[in-house]
């Protein structure tokens, strides 16, 4: 019910007169996070489909861009005591010659809502592949069994994720979304907008922590926790 009140919203928003707002990427619904955590551990879906589930994971725990997976080079990432850990060696804000040079990602193994396997399940099936490259996402074999080494771009990333959510289903099998538009919602942003948004609802979290987490600009941060507030207490 949620899921299609956010949609329908979407859609009285888009078609209402007037002048354009500023679009806001919507926040990620913590029940896809919990469907994606199953998906990955589940062996009878497709491997490419569990590889990206877990993707998407590590962008939303780790505050990630669409972009960055160009500088988070596969060899530099490793599991550590349970936690994921990886090196971002260029984005928009990080590279040679700039202030940050490197970034670093720790996802912690407690990075979990209800499957704690999964940072490590996931890790393995990505570990698999023998690819040497210099980006992380590919795009994905036509059997869905593996992974291509052809550099994902934006509008591969869009397809794969309308995709990831047009595959979810309910506890009986029927499909999580019932409105045909409904994937086209949630976007690449939201995976980076959607930590921040939660740790604000923490009082004792220092605004500039928000910031650095996902590298936004000075208030960014706290125009994006405004809009998800806002609109979740619509809803």
């Amino acid at each position: 019910l949620l899921l299609d009140s956010a949609v329908r919203e979407l859609q009285l928003a888009t078609g209402a007169s007037g002048t354009t707002p500023t679009k806001k990427a919507p926040q990620i619904p913590l029940s896809f996070m919990i469907i994606f955590e199953a998906l990955v551990i589940d062996t009878s879906k497709p491997r490419f489909l569990r590889m990206y589930a877990w993707f998407r994971l590590v962008r939303i725990w780790g505050a990630l861009r669409f972009d960055d997976h160009r500088g988070l080079v596969p060899d530099r990432a490793r599991l550590v005591g349970g936690s994921w850990r990886a090196t971002l060696v260029r984005t928009k804000t990080s590279g040679v010659g700039r202030k940050r040079e490197e970034l670093y990602i720790h996802i912690d193994k407690e990075a979990y809502l209800n499957c704690a396997s999964w940072s490590a399940v996931g890790w393995e099936l990505w570990r698999s592949l023998d690819m040497p490259r210099d980006f992380f996402l590919g795009v994905p074999t036509r059997d869905l069994d593996s992974m291509r080494n052809i550099e994902a771009k934006y509008a591969d990333g869009q397809a794969m994720s309308r995709a990831l959510l047009l595959s979810l289903t309910r506890a009986d099998g029927s499909p999580l979304l019932t409105l045909p538009f409904a994937p086209h919602f949630w976007t690449e942003q939201g995976d980076r907008a959607s930590l921040v948004s939660w740790a604000a609802c923490v009082p004792s979290i220092n605004a500039q922590w928000l910031e650095d987490v996902g590298r936004w600009s000075s208030n960014m941060s706290a125009t994006y926790i405004r809009t998800h507030l806002f609109r979740h207490a619509s809803i």
